[in-house]
């Protein structure tokens, strides 16, 4: 999905004649030098002008080199502004970066280096948000303060994609201004709130330029300027500052170096040639950084430049994964999480006090690794997570060592002292009951994957002892003869200087500094492909309004041996500077009206006029082009086909309560990005014009941007982006070209296969050239000389096929030759009308919300000023954003088909309004409406008549069918999905994923091309869903169905009316509701009973029977599947009065061992553990499986391939057919490539099936909530009121037993292993829940308190004048008042902390 920015296309690309400065230039040239005491560039742009080059033209996706992660490639066009290179010569520092809207570098690419620098944006709602430079400020006086206690941050790069479906696709920061010269770009843009939804305006813009030195150097200026009125007061500074933030990619360059006395010498120098001697810096996680040793230092302790080196570089200092330890006075049965320790001491092993982990393979055993969910992603490659037996029972939950090694590192045989390198490791240990360590290795395929690491450590030889297995670094210890790190390894390094600009740095700096504050330098690793790198302005800082900061500083990438001399040079040529508005030498910026429209105009130098050559255009205001006393910025906005020219950037946002720069009360929301009144997908645009006095303007606030008011200013007819314009050969042809200029792409059927067009170009056919419009304004029309004139024109000539939009028709395209101006002639208008060859039916019918042409609609229109429509093309039926609903059947197919799986309708969104008083614990995102993830876009299968808000039909609660063993995350709402009650999860249908918190509301690509219910048993564990005749189905494949559910009855209620009829025709055997996909099935249906007992006793008598799933022998009692004694036929077969007949009818082999032997223990099957499905009896095939280019088998082909006789075209009963219709001459042997299948329940890849007489584990009936400000979850129920408040809240901040889920979905930024070591002990309100499945006798069901008023007493409370958390009961009076104790008063000491940000408490 793309948006559709109505924005100026034309204005930054054309160069305006000599005797003129563009608004632009003149603005961002001036801000950045025109200033007291400012210092000039430190690169000659003589030098290095013809090395540098620039495009704003979109160069195609950067992904092929620069390897991002492949969930955001599709959003970098939307982010893209300009692209900057440097051609190096025959030497090896080019490089090209990649600028985004915001005007921050999201993409370092050095070719003949090691490539990409920067992070490949595997960041789940923050593609090129935050794995990218750019510049941050806070404001800490109301970042997470009351009352709104919500995050204060402005992004340079834009927001997260956390507001729904207003930010479905990114905001990116938009673009202010951009002017490129010479060696030089530059950049201006405005900050975004990054945490929305926000109750924050956002006073801050950004200013970046960008200057080719050469020999790979980036001078790399940064400003901030505060634009709110300076009467404002302190609640619009900024005080907290990342000048800026970034990073690099952490496996292209692993190591971070900082020049140091190291190797005996008494002088700082940077170290690596030596692997003994390394000048390698700490490699600990960003969370926990600020404790490391020399990751977070001030300037001054440093050598003032950092770099990061490449993966070759061999060093002995790395360190190994750490493995955890069992704390041996904790149960970890008992306390899974509480009973690990990360390390221990050999002499806490040797007193028995710890047992450390140690790595296994049992005695006649292989690792027996079998997949897992997780994945892990590298160089944008994804390797599949597995989990294997390596370790003992009897340990507890741990994640692996965060302070992963910066080098390679693998296992290694003790036996042999052979080694396999390991990707990855999650979990060294996860559950006291098994052997489990969770790992990935080098292998992209999950079957080979596992295939290689078992054969690996293949132990089945010996039966007697382990193989001890043992972690090692996979760097060389002793180098090779040849080994010349400084020529064969390259580095990114960061230049920021030692802070003597800076007046707070201790001696010999202190008061030398221009600048209040002081500065440091932090980095720390992430649970991601990235490693973070920030300089932070601190201490006494403060940007206030219309003071602007500028921070000098360079990047180059180089050869490592080249880092220490550019290093050293630059650092000293850093610059540090804070302005004020009296210290700047502005020049005029004079805005000329004419009618409705405008143009800004700058005077070529400072002192001079403008000048406009325009007889009736006239000086309407006159500004600067920087900030002054007493002015403020000014505006061009446009919101699709509004404008307005003012200082208020919010004029066309929705009312949020509040006038900018104030901010929202509490409750409130403000969104810069939404067009109030218009479709999510138009987004408004800004254009600084320069610094006005409010109210000097008045009579311009609606007129029209136009670069042709003052003709003298203009550079010519402007054409839109790749068209030769009028006279040329390939203008309005009906070319590649002129289609997707409009980004709308060439018209495609809903396979996927491009028109073959045949064009009726009105400009050329029939008569003379250039006549234009003119033809068909008269015979046989008249047609009017509009777009809706061009329209009638193609839909009534072109009439062969049948009706014309129908059949033949393709669409059309208009251009406006007058481009606005009155004064051009109408008749060179241009109508062009693109045909079909007539080969291809036609197959749907563009839709507009507005008129053919019309400003803000969604026709694919062009302009090169807003308002003025200067062409569009329009397409009848052209390629979609999602994929067509089904294959087209056409004899034979002709490959795999697309299909869409979207629902139609989001869940219903949350109350309109938040509670007026958020409590301190408010997460980053209270969502404003439904979850972002739930498309807004149907396939187009889908029925007309989808729901109109979430599900109702769950069962209000728990299925009756939950299996006694207990189910961890029991739950009565899946969103779009279904509880299933053996493996305790929620189950999707195709197209949608499970979230975070196990919900059924991401849309994904993921089960399009598998059936995620393959194995299931009609009328037993397959989804229930609608049909369009009064009853339910219960089917195998349902691709294009997104309400299921898990019972017939629940089905009827909810569409139906709860008919007892559509019940009995649902589940009847035999009745209409049969479904025909495999008639020959056997037992299709499992009996009534079974959708709403799932084997209960139900006072049956005991028998003799089968137990087919757990001890497969002969049993006895009453815990047998109801449907056993369904009817007379079946009774006789399952049931038995004897042992001898059960065995003799069942396992006649088994001789003395059946029946089971009769126990106390194991008569019968254990009530706890009765969780088995019914045995359907389904046919497996082989079927086409196009991501192996060959033939599989089993019952896991995709759902569309089993449905609307595609079974003729997919499914076969032998392999050697289907590998001669779908792979015709495939290599001998490789297809079919599997021939046996694994006839398990499609619900078994979740989890392991126990035995029936297994001891089932304990299960914790815990809650967790984010809070934000410790970084990490609480565990209890006293959570915010507003948060248990609605279902879409419910979903997104409560999480049922899973601590992980609760940190992967609010902490992934700052490390999820981090959030789960750190979870707070909240509590439970009245008490804390008795477990799932064990009898609740023993259970403390002891209130917390009773008497709410004392209880308050005993909470911990903000010391504000100690800085610190307090819980003596001594508080305030005034904070046991039920309207302040929400904000003063906690539970735990840590949320207090937290809370008031005390670091120390």
């Amino acid at each position: 999905m793309s948006i559709f920015r109505i924005g100026v296309w034309g204005l930054a690309l054309l160069a305006p004649p000599a005797s003129t400065v563009s608004v632009d230039e003149a603005i961002l040239s001036d801000i950045m030098t025109s200033f007291v005491g400012h210092e000039a560039s430190t690169c000659i742009t003589a030098d290095t002008a013809s090395s540098t080059s620039f495009t704003f033209n979109w160069p195609g996706s950067s992904d092929p080199t620069s390897k991002w992660y492949p969930p955001h490639v599709g959003f970098e066009e939307d982010l893209f502004q300009a692209a900057m290179s440097h051609d190096d010569g025959s030497g090896r520092r080019s490089w090209t970066i990649r600028i985004g809207t915001g005007g921050n570098m999201y993409s370092h690419y050095a070719p003949d280096l090691h490539g990409e620098s920067m992070a490949p944006q595997a960041h789940g709602d923050a593609p090129w948000i935050d794995e990218v430079q750019q510049q941050v400020a806070v404001n800490n006086n109301l970042n997470n303060q009351a009352p709104w206690n919500r995050p204060y941050f402005h992004h340079q790069a834009g927001a997260y994609q956390r507001d729904g479906s207003y930010t479905t696709v990114p905001f990116y920061s938009p673009s202010f201004a951009r002017h490129c010269a010479g060696n030089t770009c530059t950049f201006a843009s405005w900050g975004t709130q990054a945490h929305v939804p926000t109750p924050f305006t956002a006073p801050v813009m950004f200013i970046t330029r960008y200057t080719n030195c050469g020999s790979g150097v980036i001078e790399l200026t940064q400003a901030m300027h505060n634009f709110a009125d300076v009467a404002s007061g302190t609640t619009v500074d900024q005080n907290y500052f990342n000048v800026g933030w970034g990073g690099v990619r952490a496996s292209r360059l692993p190591f971070a170096l900082e020049a140091s006395s190291s190797e005996g010498s008494s002088t700082d120098s940077l170290d690596f040639a030596n692997p003994d001697y390394v000048d390698t810096m700490g490699q600990c996680p960003w969370q926990v950084s600020h404790s490391s040793p020399g990751q977070m230092t001030n300037l001054d302790q440093t050598p003032g430049y950092t770099a990061f080196a490449t993966s070759g570089l061999l060093s002995n200092d790395a360190t190994l994964p750490e493995l955890p330890c069992r704390d041996n006075s904790i149960s970890c049965s008992t306390n899974v999480g509480g009973c690990m320790v990360t390390s221990c001491t050999d002499a806490q092993v040797s007193s028995g006090s710890h047992t450390r982990v140690a790595l296994r393979v049992s005695p006649g055993s292989t690792p027996n690794c079998s997949s897992h969910s997780f994945t892990y992603t590298r160089e944008g490659v994804t390797y599949p997570g597995m989990r294997c037996d390596l370790r003992d029972t009897g340990f507890g939950r741990n994640f692996a060592n965060s302070c992963e090694p910066w080098a390679r590192f693998g296992f290694k045989r003790m036996d042999t002292g052979a080694v396999l390198e390991v990707a990855y490791v999650k979990h060294w240990t996860w559950n006291s009951g098994d052997e489990d360590t969770f790992l990935a290795i080098y292998e992209e395929d999950a079957a080979t994957a596992r295939s290689t690491f078992n054969s690996f450590f293949d132990n089945t030889a010996d039966t007697v002892n382990n193989l001890d297995i043992e972690v090692v670094l996979m760097t060389t210890t002793s180098p090779p003869a040849d080994y010349n790190p400084g020529v064969t390894e390259s580095a990114f390094t960061y230049v920021y200087g030692r802070g003597e600009d800076y007046s707070q740095l201790p001696s010999p700096n202190a008061g030398d500094g221009s600048v209040t504050g002081t500065s440091r330098r932090r980095w720390g690793t992430s649970d991601r492909d990235y490693t973070v790198f920030t300089v932070n302005w601190l201490g006494q800082s403060r940007l206030k309004p219309g003071q602007t900061y500028i921070n000098r500083s360079f990047q180059f990438a180089s050869e490592l041996g080249a880092v220490e001399a550019l290093g050293e040079d630059l650092r000293e040529k850093v610059y540090i500077d804070q302005v004020d508005e009296v210290d700047y030498n502005a020049r005029r910026v004079d805005l000329y009206k004419d009618g409705d429209k405008f143009e800004a105009v700058a005077a070529s130098v400072v002192g001079g006029s403008s000048s406009c050559g325009s007889e009736t255009a006239t000086v309407s205001c006159s500004g600067w082009s920087t900030p002054q006393a007493g002015k403020s910025p000014f505006f061009y906005i446009t919101c699709g086909a509004n404008t307005h020219v003012g200082q208020d950037p919010y004029h066309f946002s929705p009312s949020f309560g509040g006038t900018f720069p104030g901010h929202a009360p509490v409750g409130g929301t403000v969104r810069s990005y939404v067009c109030d009144g218009q479709p999510n997908t138009v987004r408004p645009t800004w254009k600084l014009l320069g610094f006005f006095s409010p109210g000097d303007c008045a009579g311009i606030e609606s007129a029209t941007l136009d670069e042709f008011v003052c003709p003298d200013n203009a550079s010519g007819v402007v054409v839109p982006p790749h068209l030769g314009g009028p006279g040329s050969a390939d203008f309005m042809t009906g070319g590649a070209a002129d289609i997707q200029y409009a980004g709308v792409g060439r018209p495609m059927d809903a396979n996927g296969v491009y028109y073959n067009e045949e064009t009726r170009d009105i400009w050329y056919a029939p008569g003379t050239p250039d006549t234009g419009m003119s033809q068909i304004t008269s015979s046989p029309g008249p047609y009017t000389n509009t777009p809706q004139g061009c329209k009638t024109y193609c839909e009534t000539q072109i009439t062969a096929g049948g009706n014309a939009v129908y059949s033949n028709l393709v669409g059309f395209s208009w251009y406006d030759a007058t481009q606005g101006n009155p004064a051009r002639p109408a008749d060179n208008n241009y109508c062009t009308c693109f045909k079909r060859d007539g080969t291809t039916a036609g197959d749907t019918i563009g839709s507009f919300d507005g008129g053919y042409g019309a400003a803000g609609t969604t026709n694919r229109r062009l302009q090169s000023s807003p308002g003025q429509q200067y062409g569009f093309v329009y397409c009848y039926a052209c390629s979609t954003d999602a994929p067509s609903n089904q294959p087209s059947v056409s004899g034979q197919p002709s490959g795999q088909p697309s299909v869409s799986a979207v629902p139609t309708v989001q869940p219903s969104a949350p109350p309109s309004s938040i509670p007026s008083e958020v409590p301190s614990s408010q997460p980053s995102a209270i969502p404003s409406s439904a979850p972002s993830s739930v498309p807004s876009e149907a396939p187009s299968g889908q029925p007309s008549s989808a729901p109109s808000q979430m599900p109702s039909s769950m069962p209000s609660e728990s299925p009756s069918s939950n299996p006694s063993q207990g189910c961890d995350n029991i739950r009565t709402d899946c969103g779009w999905g279904i509880f299933n009650p053996w493996t305790c999860q929620c189950d999707c249908p195709v197209g949608i994923c499970r979230d975070n918190n196990g919900y059924c509301l991401n849309p994904c690509q993921d089960t399009i091309n598998v059936n995620p219910f393959a194995g299931c048993a009609p009328g037993w564990d397959c989804p229930w869903h609608p049909s369009n005749d009064g009853y339910c189905k219960s089917e195998i494949h349902i691709p294009n169905v997104f309400e299921i559910y898990r019972s017939a009855k629940d089905c009827c209620q909810e569409h139906y009316g709860g008919s007892a009829q559509c019940v009995t025709d649902s589940t009847t055997l035999g009745a209409n509701s049969r479904s025909t996909e495999f008639p020959n099935t056997s037992n299709y249906y499992a009996p009534v009973e079974a959708d709403n007992i799932w084997q209960s006793e139900r006072g049956q008598p005991e028998m003799w029977y089968p137990d087919l799933y757990g001890k497969q022998n002969c049993v006895h009692g009453s815990n047998y599947e109801h449907w056993m004694n369904e009817n007379a036929e079946i009774r006789d077969q399952y049931l038995h009065g004897t042992a001898e007949n059960c065995c003799e009818k069942w396992y006649p082999t088994k001789g003395a061992s059946c029946p089971e032997p009769a126990t106390s223990e194991i008569t019968a099957v254990n009530p706890e553990a009765e969780d088995e499905a019914y045995a359907g009896r389904l046919r497996p095939y082989y079927f086409p499986d196009f991501s192996a280019n060959s033939c599989g088998y089993g019952l896991n082909y995709p759902a569309w391939m089993g449905i609307n006789g595609y079974e003729r075209s997919y499914l076969f009963t032998d392999g050697a057919t289907c590998c001669d219709r779908h792979f015709k001459g495939s290599a001998t042997g490789s297809c079919p490539y599997e021939t046996v299948y694994d006839p398990g329940y499609y619900w078994e890849k979740y989890q392991n099936d126990y035995y029936n007489e297994n001891p089932m584990p304990v299960i914790h009936n815990f809650t967790y909530y984010p809070q934000m400000e410790a970084g990490t979850c609480v565990n209890g129920t006293d959570f915010p009121d507003w948060m248990n408040s609605d279902t879409a809240f419910r979903q997104r901040y409560i999480f049922k037993n899973d601590l992980e889920g609760c940190c992967k979905e609010w902490f992934s930024a700052y490390g999820v292993n981090n959030c789960v070591n750190k979870v707070i002990q909240g509590l439970y309100d009245p008490y804390v829940p008795c477990d799932e499945n064990r009898p609740t006798a023993n259970c403390n069901t002891t209130p917390a308190y009773t008497n709410y008023t004392e209880h308050k007493k005993n909470m911990w409370y903000a010391d504000l004048d100690g800085y610190t958390c307090k819980n003596d009961g001594d508080m305030p009076d005034f904070m046991l008042k039920d309207e302040y104790s929400p904000f003063y008063l906690f539970n735990a000491r840590e949320q207090c902390c937290a809370a008031f940000g005390y670091d120390n408490c």
